[in-house]
């Protein structure tokens, strides 16, 4: 065997996410959404430990080796060994039991490093993760026989939640190896023989992920109706705001890169962003006025006072161009506005779909959709004082947000009125015509 063909390139990627994360109710959904969201950010972890110690990565060598890792996928590069198939089979069907409850898939693949060509290695990583996770959802990988729902599934996210919050860091060592499935016990998850525990003054700083950030009052963890309602200092309709936000081009930027060690310091300037500079800014500028669900270059999930989000929205758009428009990407955006008490899971499905409008209903990119209706970053800056003045209460009584909440309410489906019918920007800025464009 040569040089070249002496490592793999192994790729793991979680499916299920959006569902995982979002089916939960929306009284106490604060104090829920977080541990499940982060609960992705420890799988990604754990899973790379787990090869890690099958394939004898140890030390200052498990830093070379990681490549990437964003949102619910990783890609790491490893030694060969003559029984490499068997190894990332096994770590296959372990995740698999080990997730078997939860609704999530993960999806392990591997291919030979090509050090000659090493934007071929990645395309072809990709286009085998693909068919992999298309396996799963067809149901040809079958490792384990179904089993009832344990308890925790449903109820034990809050604790880890808890846990997030009043802790500094954790650590993720290895467990019981019979310890597959996920468990809570009391301060700490065991998950595929490992165990991840929270504590005050060792490990890995919680504050290196945008999703420990909490808006807190009363050194409590604010519910959405009250960060409806004092999420800013504007006085106005107590909507929320919800912000869904995505890098346009990631994947072709990715295809670009011609070596491992380019693809890290990519990878690295973009959790950079997303988690350490995002969460300086947010800190700054939103202190305990931002929920975030989840943020990576894949994306990113935000909810708070409807003005606030917007705010938000345009400060992340900024700053990101200022990093990344060399480098030849954009950021675009879905956002919607919504009583608190709108079900959870809807308003991630409504601003999903006004993401992908942003995203591929026009032939630029880099914008947001906002009231069904896709604008230019600049126009949203122009009109952002007039949607403020729009939405005080003096003005506006909030009876078409109800309605739209109605119909969503009803169902969002081709039988009844959709969500659209009601929420056209055209409509809210009637009389701004000739001051706006939209696309």
């Amino acid at each position: 065997m040569t040089e070249k063909t002496k490592f793999i390139i192994v790729k793991g990627d979680v499916s299920g996410i959006q569902d995982f994360i979002f089916n939960v109710k929306s009284n106490g959904a604060a104090r829920e959404l977080k541990g499940r969201s982060f609960f992705i950010k420890l799988l990604v972890e754990v899973a790379m430990k787990y090869l890690l110690d099958k394939f004898g990565i140890e030390g200052q060598e498990i830093k070379n080796v990681k490549i990437s890792t964003s949102g619910g996928n990783f890609i790491i590069k490893l030694p060969y060994k003559n029984d490499t198939d068997n190894l990332i089979n096994s770590a296959q069907q372990t995740f698999t039991r080990a997730l078997q409850n939860t609704g999530l898939n993960l999806s392990l693949v591997w291919i030979t490093y090509d050090a000659d060509d090493y934007s071929k290695t990645i395309r072809k990583v990709n286009a085998n993760t693909r068919e992999r996770k298309l396996q799963f959802f067809n149901h040809s990988i079958d490792f384990f026989e179904p089993k009832e729902r344990t308890d925790f599934v449903t109820t034990g996210w809050k604790n880890i939640t808890e846990q997030i919050k009043n802790n500094k860091y954790f650590k993720i060592d290895k467990d019981d190896p019979k310890a597959i499935t996920l468990t809570l016990n009391k301060n700490n998850l065991s998950l595929a023989g490992f165990k991840i525990a929270f504590s005050k003054n060792d490990g890995i700083p919680l504050k290196n992920y945008l999703e420990s950030l909490f808006p807190i009052r009363n050194n409590g963890i604010i519910e959405f109706e009250n960060l409806a309602k004092y999420g800013s200092d504007f006085r106005g309709v107590d909507k929320l705001g919800i912000l869904l936000m995505d890098v346009d081009g990631l994947g072709n930027a990715i295809g670009k890169i011609t070596d491992k060690e380019k693809h890290k310091k990519f990878d690295e300037k973009l959790q950079s962003f997303f988690n350490i500079e995002l969460g300086e800014m947010i800190n700054h500028n939103f202190q305990n006025k931002i929920y975030t669900v989840t943020a990576g270059g894949d994306d990113s999930f935000f909810v708070g006072k409807w003005n606030t989000i917007l705010d938000l929205a345009i400060k992340i758009q900024e700053e990101f161009d200022k990093e990344f428009k060399p480098e030849g990407l954009t950021i675009s955006a879905g956002l919607i506005i919504v009583n608190h008490k709108f079900p959870i899971v809807r308003f991630a499905n409504l601003t999903e779909k006004m993401l992908k409008k942003a995203k591929y209903s026009y032939n630029t990119k880099g914008n947001i959709c906002l009231f069904n209706e896709v604008l230019q970053w600049d126009i949203l800056k122009n009109d952002i004082g007039y949607l403020r003045d729009l939405f005080r209460k003096e003005r506006v009584s909030g009876g078409i947000l109800a309605k739209a909440r109605l119909s969503a309410i009803k169902g969002i489906n081709e039988k009844t009125i959709k969500l659209e019918d009601f929420w056209q920007m055209g409509y809210y800025l009637r009389d701004m015509k000739n001051k706006r464009k939209i696309i």
